[in-house]
């Protein structure tokens, strides 16, 4: 049934030259029935313009779902740690990576730092010595949540993310304690847009 409703390119053409042919050896007589094949014609190629349309779409739907799968499309990824899971002197989280949206992200890149409250050069130094690329495997994550080999403390942490979508994703992770309650802040931007925040 799909066949009958959306032909091959170039059926309705055919069929059209099949009636010309009809047409030539027998032509019509009456001004009716010449009226009625010049509405076959155009009926027939209105249908064929229509597939032509339709054709196209299915193609552009189809290229978009392969650079979805190659690039990752839209999705995104974000951070955040296991509050239960804390341990330790100092205390630590264990890292988990989000990855929402339809497509697997591929070359993801991650760099993590601690970010001091001090200005002096001696927080600075201690900032960028923090700084880390985060262990993702193969840097193909699929949608769904990863535990990452990673442990945070508590405190302010920027998170940068590139891939191979091409969007910059900034994210920046605080924890802290709030009347003896752990608290988790998460802010996500790409792009100028805000993706995820907590809370």
């Amino acid at each position: 049934m799909k066949w009958v409703f959306n032909p091959p390119i170039g059926t309705y053409i055919a069929i059209a030259a099949f009636f010309a042919i009809v047409v030539t050896i027998w032509p019509p007589r009456r001004k009716s029935t010449k009226i009625l094949w010049i509405c076959v014609f155009l009926g027939l190629t209105g249908f064929e313009i229509n597939t032509l349309y339709k054709t196209r779409d299915s193609q552009n739907q189809e290229f978009k779902e392969l650079i979805g799968q190659l690039t990752g499309g839209d999705s995104f990824c974000y951070f955040t740690v296991a509050p239960n899971e804390g341990f330790g002197t100092p205390i630590t989280y264990p890292l988990s990576v989000w990855v929402k949206g339809k497509y697997p992200m591929r070359n993801v890149v991650a760099e993590i730092q601690l970010v001091y409250t001090g200005q002096d050069a001696q927080s600075l130094e201690r900032q960028r010595r923090s700084m880390h690329t985060l262990p993702l495997g193969n840097g193909t994550l699929l949608p769904g949540v990863h535990p990452v080999n990673e442990r945070l403390p508590l405190g302010r942490h920027i998170i940068t993310v590139w891939s191979a979508t091409g969007h910059l994703i900034t994210e920046t992770l605080e924890l802290k304690m709030v009347n003896d309650q752990f608290v988790q802040e998460i802010d996500v931007w790409s792009e100028g847009k805000r993706l995820i925040a907590v809370p």
